[in-house]
């Protein structure tokens, strides 16, 4: 991407399996950012075999997540092209079965973020791989 390093991300921390995680419990139940939450410090990059590497606790990731609502976020791609912003957003709730409101926006070339406000709607649009969209004037994405 025009010169700029690629810069992975490695969570430091071992995942936990552990369903009974207080801090991800506490996290994941608000749904909106609190004052409570405090913001994560700029990381240095390091090099690890020659590439920028940033370090990220579980922990921390857990936050980024809560701060930016990510918590039930999935990211979308368009082989070829897309319809404009307002009919993506009444196509997919649509075409994907979602059952509460969700915000669709651009994230960079042929990507859309969405994000749900449920846990369910998430994992159901994850349950399949593909979807085919197909707007007003008849063109399938």
């Amino acid at each position: 991407m025009h010169g700029l390093p690629n810069i992975k991300i490695i969570n430091t921390t071992p995942a936990s399996h552990d369903n009974a995680n207080p801090l991800t419990d506490k996290l994941l139940r608000k749904n909106k950012l609190s004052k409570d939450i405090a913001p994560i410090e700029m990381k240095a990059d390091e090099f690890v075999d020659g590439e920028p590497v940033v370090r990220w606790s579980e922990a921390e990731v857990i936050r980024m997540n809560t701060i930016e609502n990510l918590q039930y976020a999935v990211v979308g791609k368009f082989y070829y092209g897309w319809p404009n912003m307002d009919e993506l957003r009444k196509l997919i709730p649509q075409r994907c079965g979602t059952k509460r409101d969700c915000q669709i926006g651009y994230l960079r070339n042929r990507h859309i973020l969405i994000r749900f406000k449920d846990f369910e709607d998430s994992v159901n649009i994850m349950s399949k791989s593909v979807y085919y969209i197909t707007d007003k004037e008849g063109y399938s994405y």
